[in-house]
């Protein structure tokens, strides 16, 4: 008899926790997504084969946004690395017509930079920038990192020589519509500078 009543119990208990889950559910929802979705029918569509519910449950069972809900990174910018020659000068894009692309920018860049002299290390130096569509730069230019060892005054010169470079060789030439396709967009563009070779003694 004992055993009936403990069953009975835990019956009505299981049924009663379904509306308070279907209720917090719906709380989640509205609370996030500013809408209830539509009532259910019957109890079997409070569990996970629900539609509204499923979109929120993820593989382990925990309530997570709706896919199309979820906001995309955000792109349209341009990562780039240029490395300068050791031996030889950069070659020089021809920008009589203007620049049509995306890898011209850096190079042109480039042949505008001279790095500190003999470095034992590589140099690198990563410039983050935006261009107008007329190739003026918007706002500063922003070094977001340099390697330069522990030299803080090397690190210094690298720092300008950079933007030093930059203020040299622009505004650039674009082409009219190449200009337009990439106004406003971020650039990061890395240099390197080779560290000076040693010389090989012969033997």
């Amino acid at each position: 008899m004992v055993w009936r009543r403990m069953a009975f119990t835990g019956a009505i208990a299981a049924l009663a926790m379904v509306p308070t889950q279907e209720l917090s559910a719906q709380y989640y929802y509205q609370r996030h997504y500013g809408q209830i979705p539509s009532p259910t029918k019957h109890l079997g569509e409070i569990r996970p084969k629900q539609k509204w519910l499923g979109k929120l449950r993820g593989p382990q069972g925990y309530l997570t946004p709706p896919a199309s809900t979820v906001i995309p990174p955000v792109g349209g910018g341009f990562v780039m690395q240029a490395q300068k020659p050791q031996n030889a000068a950069p070659a020089t894009p021809d920008d009589q017509d203007g620049l049509h692309t995306a890898r011209e920018i850096p190079d042109r860049i480039l042949s505008c930079w001279t790095p500190p002299a003999n470095p034992l290390a590589d140099l690198e130096v990563t410039v983050r920038m935006s261009f107008s569509r007329s190739g003026s730069i918007i706002g500063e230019p922003r070094i977001t990192y340099v390697k330069a060892g522990r030299d803080e005054i090397l690190r210094d010169a690298v720092r300008s020589s950079i933007l030093s470079a930059v203020r040299a060789c622009t505004p650039l030439r674009f082409t009219p519509a190449f200009g337009k396709a990439i106004a406003g967009r971020s650039f990061a563009i890395r240099f390197i500078a080779p560290a000076a070779k040693k010389p090989v003694n012969s033997i």
